[in-house]
């Protein structure tokens, strides 16, 4: 088991540009295995992944107990997406780890 030496799971959170199945890669798909594979030892796991589809929840908690949170990002169309891309994700980070904090 996974837990911290009071007995406390461990927490994870794992950042992804994408999650199985929003895409099929294989990070994506690597990420979302890892993630699997660290709750069934105990771990609490959140994965934060860009969202692709926006008919896709925002959050959600999987069959296996991994939650999964998809971040809104802003469209490659837009002239300053090179500067609020990594703005867009250091926000959605922050609100990930506020949200584990509790």
């Amino acid at each position: 088991m996974l837990h911290h030496s009071d007995m406390s799971p461990i927490r994870v959170l794992l950042l992804s540009n994408a999650i199985t199945p929003d895409r099929q890669g294989g990070l994506e798909r690597h990420c979302r295995e890892l993630g699997t594979a660290l709750s069934r030892k105990g771990a609490d796991v959140m994965i934060h992944a860009r969202l692709v589809n926006p008919k896709d929840p925002e959050h959600s908690v999987d069959s296996d107990g991994v939650a999964i949170w998809r971040f809104p990002t802003p469209s490659k169309d837009s002239p300053l997406y090179a500067l609020s891309y990594p703005a867009a994700s250091g926000r959605a980070v922050r609100e990930a780890v506020r949200a584990a904090r509790g």
